[in-house]
């Protein structure tokens, strides 16, 4: 299931998984290949270099987070993967900087 789309150029991203129930967040791109925790393989805490910035992922207990500075070179799919008919909570942030000011 997709919690939201991190859009290309995006820095400062953090996305973090706020209830801790038994799930994961995984990181997919446009063509639906997994960069982290795809197809039920779960990768370890750690840095992945990912869309051309590192994103540091951190599981803790039950909760995901993943952080980068950016900026992307693609857009980033957010996913849930569901183990539990439990809902998850999910809060996540970036920035967009414009290179040209609007008139």
């Amino acid at each position: 299931m997709e919690a939201t789309v991190i859009p290309r150029n995006a820095r400062n991203i953090r996305v973090e998984e706020v209830t801790g129930v038994d799930n994961y967040l995984a990181l997919q791109n446009d063509q639906g290949e997994y960069y982290l925790n795809g197809h039920w393989f779960i990768q370890w805490s750690g840095d992945y270099n990912i869309a051309g910035t590192v994103v540091r992922y951190y599981r803790h207990g039950n909760r995901d987070t993943f952080a980068a500075v950016g900026p992307t070179k693609e857009p980033l799919h957010i996913m849930v993967k569901l183990k539990s008919e439990m809902s998850i909570l999910c809060q996540h942030a970036y920035n967009i900087y414009f290179s040209k000011l609007f008139n």
